[in-house]
């Protein structure tokens, strides 16, 4: 989030839950208990502390031991494994219990073990509940760093970090690939790195001398991933300290070269920090980590030295460098060299952490910094989003947003459009970055950001829930075409990021004016991607002739729109589910002002309302679907007539089981004249109606009606029988036919006698 201040996603209505968790309101609290670290070959009792302050039910409680320790004792009813594979500050394999509890409003349980060390070194305990949802409802998770000594007196909890931080060589069968390969890298320059002083200013004065090697780190899935645009300097010891010579960037793989004219002959060695002229990675003392090679002694004058392959020596700070690059990710993908592309003098964000930070996750605006908890690296999402209210704030100038009701905050309810707004935007940016529309928070913690939509449980609607806000961005940016609403896609950053720049926007709402003032496409096919995400600025989803929709039960009243083409009838019809009654109305205006007819007749009716353009000028038309009772997915169909039915004809129309309406005409009629029209089935299972409507010329209300307007209408035989209307003429001009499928799928022959 983007202030000190905490944000979680809401519990369930009635639920009171006040358990804080990084920056998440939770229900369930896990802590680990371990009074006395011991010594090497000593045991000590260990207790998993777990609380619930709602009906979470049954959850997973997992217990991860590093290579440090083993199980003496499980809990009981627990099981264990071994992990291998596991993230390289346990030692890369942990010892796992885990079983399931029932949790209750009020429970508070303590779980007791015991544990035996067996190496020593400092790495972290963690503990997880895991519920059924894997929301921030019913997950929490915790960590404790354990120090293991060969005395009592050097074990004890928590870490110290080393004076001096030292590198190691990469195992010669490590496996080194980008963590992001469909991210193109972009290097971010020498710009804001360390400069050398007080070096000869002579080129000739001693060949060009270097060192090069390559940079890396492990990742929480034991994979190696070189550090790109990770800051690397060579300096040489002189008798009154170290000097720089020079700095440089690793590029894509890591690699450098640095080189320099006033090396030869001196003690030389690299220093790796986590710094560029973008961002850092800074401890308690907002130091940036540093990490020293081994002395290269006496360096001959023009040599060329190899380091080899390096990596921090201390696992620990392994997710220093993973975040490090995590927000390199971000920076390939956003576009501008600087966070806010017009800018020429960049910001350095600074994202403060340490193995054992409780702080975070959040940005503050006022010092331009991200605070990250020890485990936040292990979850990428966490850190980008976070980088997010960080390039937000630049890109506004320092006029961050107002966020009311923002504190805390839910992914899925209600907080207020600032808060929705810049919250959403986060989650969208680092859903963006990684192509994966889903926030990972923590161990179990997975909430998707693109399949909410209408009716998804626990979710509120509007662009008020920042959810819906970033689902928004996320189906406005893919090209996946998503039932029901979602069929636009323009990719990212584009237009999008070009908006975000252009103005400084409040809420989504005035974001999305914004667009418009861009002249990017605020049109019905973009705000389907809105609608989506239940955020609704006036949608009407389009109908194409002859082309069925599926639509869920309209929650909210379902709005389209059509324009008439021909010079003949045409309807449009809606087929409820079974039982239920769905109304249909048709406005003449796109704000829905303006209401022509309507057919509200049900349960298990189709309702029509057809408009006659022999009559009629040409135009635009806004249906609207509400369901009055009943449940479940309904049909809805535009038939613009384009064709005749003469005396004494046939004609055949084939209708699949999604399609409900075809409309023919009967012209030529004079008063008096009977009109006989009958539909055949030609399956068993199509079941039809039959209607006839007309028109009078002086009196233009009847140029649009609905199905209780018929002069005539066959609707009682049944599936697999024909159905047969007949009428005598008032009146003469054009005739509309309008015919139902109820249900089926085969051929109608539809006839006049």
């Amino acid at each position: 989030m983007a202030t000190a201040a905490v944000g979680a996603e809401q519990p369930k209505q009635g639920e009171n839950c006040t358990f804080v968790e990084g920056e998440h309101t939770r229900c369930v609290r896990v802590g680990i208990d371990l009074p006395e670290v011991p010594r090497i070959g000593g045991t000590a009792a260990i207790g998993i502390e777990v609380a619930a302050q709602a009906g979470i039910g049954e959850a997973e409680v997992i217990v991860d031991l590093p290579a440090t320790l083993r199980w003496e004792r499980v809990p009981e009813g627990f099981t264990t494994s071994r992990i291998t594979g596991a993230p390289p500050e346990t030692g890369g394999v942990v010892e796992r219990a885990s079983g399931t509890l029932k949790l209750t409003g009020g429970l508070a349980v303590r779980l007791d073990a015991t544990v035996t060390a067996v190496a020593t070194g400092a790495a972290p305990i963690r503990a997880a509940v895991v519920g059924a949802t894997h929301s921030q409802l019913d997950t929490a998770s915790g960590n404790l760093v354990a120090t293991v000594g060969r005395t009592s007196g050097e074990s004890f909890q928590g870490y110290r970090e080393a004076e001096v931080n030292e590198v190691t060589a990469t195992p010669a069968s490590a496996t080194v690939t980008r963590a992001t390969p469909r991210l193109p890298h972009r290097s971010v320059g020498g710009e804001g790195l360390a400069k050398p002083t007080g070096l000869p200013t002579d080129p000739q004065a001693q060949a060009l001398t270097c060192v090069r090697g390559s940079w890396q780190y492990q990742d929480q899935n034991a994979q190696w991933h070189p550090s790109a645009n990770f800051q690397v300097q060579l300096w040489r010891r002189t008798f009154v300290g170290p000097q720089l010579l020079t700095s440089d960037i690793t590029d894509e793989n890591g690699a450098y070269r640095v080189c320099s004219t006033s090396a030869a002959g001196s003690d030389v060695y690299v220093r790796f920090l986590a710094e560029n002229g973008k961002w850092s990675v800074v401890n308690n003392n907002n130091d940036p980590y540093a990490f020293v090679s081994r002395d290269i002694d006496n360096i001959g004058n023009g040599a060329t030295v190899d380091l080899g392959a390096l990596n921090p020596a201390d696992n620990n700070l392994m997710r220093a460098l993973h975040a490090f690059d995590e927000v390199n990710d971000a920076k390939n993908w956003t576009p501008g060299d600087c966070w806010d592309a017009r800018h020429t003098n960049c910001r350095v964000v600074q994202f403060r952490w340490t193995p054992t930070s409780t702080q975070g996750p959040f940005y503050r605006t006022g010092e331009k910094r991200v605070y990250l908890r020890a485990d936040d690296p292990n979850f990428r999402s966490v850190v980008v989003h976070e980088l997010g209210h960080a390039v937000m704030d630049e890109v506004y100038e320092d006029n961050f947003p107002r966020a009311d009701n923002c504190s805390p905050h839910y992914l899925n309810r209600a907080s207020s459009q600032g808060c929705a707004w810049t919250e959403g935007f986060a989650d969208w940016y680092q859903a963006a970055v990684y192509d994966d529309p889903r926030y990972i928070g923590g161990p179990g913690f997975e909430v998707p950001l693109e399949t909410p939509t209408w009716g998804t449980a626990d979710w509120d609607n509007g662009d008020a829930v920042e959810g819906r806000v970033a689902g928004a961005l996320v189906d406005l940016a893919d090209r996946a075409v998503e039932p029901y609403w979602d069929a636009y896609g323009e990719g990212a950053p584009n237009r999008l990021w070009e908006t975000f720049l252009n103005h400084r926007s409040a809420s989504f709402n005035e974001y999305w004016t914004q667009r418009g003032q861009d002249q990017f496409d605020v049109s019905d096919g973009p705000q389907g991607s809105l609608f989506q995400n239940t955020i609704d600025y006036g949608y009407r989803n389009p109908l194409a002739d002859n082309q069925a929709l599926t639509r869920p039960e309209p929650l909210t009243p379902h709005n389209y729109q059509f324009r008439t083409t021909t010079v003949f009838w045409s309807a449009v019809a809606v087929r409820p589910p079974a039982g239920a009654r769905y109304d249909l109305s048709v406005f003449d205006d796109r704000d829905l002002r303006q209401q022509l007819a309507s057919s509200t007749l049900g349960p298990d009716v189709v309702n029509f309302v057809a408009v006659d353009s022999n009559r009629r000028p040409l135009g635009d038309y806004y249906p609207q679907v509400r369901a009055v009772s009943g449940h479940g997915d309904y049909q809805i169909q535009l038939a613009q007539g384009a064709s005749q039915l003469p005396a004494a004809s046939s004609t055949q129309i084939t209708m699949g089981a999604g399609d409900v309406v075809a409309v023919r005409d009967v012209c030529g009629v004079t008063p008096d004249q009977q009109i006989t029209v009958t539909a055949t089935p030609s399956d068993g299972g199509q079941d039809a109606e039959l209607f006839l409507l007309a028109s009078n010329p002086d009196q233009p209300s009847t140029f649009v009606q609905g199905r209780a307007s018929a002069v005539a209408q066959a609707t009682g035989q049944g599936p697999g029988l024909p159905e047969t209307l007949t009428h005598t003429a008032t009146s003469s001009g054009c005739y509309g036919v309008v015919l139902v499928n109820r249900g089926g799928a085969g051929v109608y022959t539809l006839s006049r006698g």
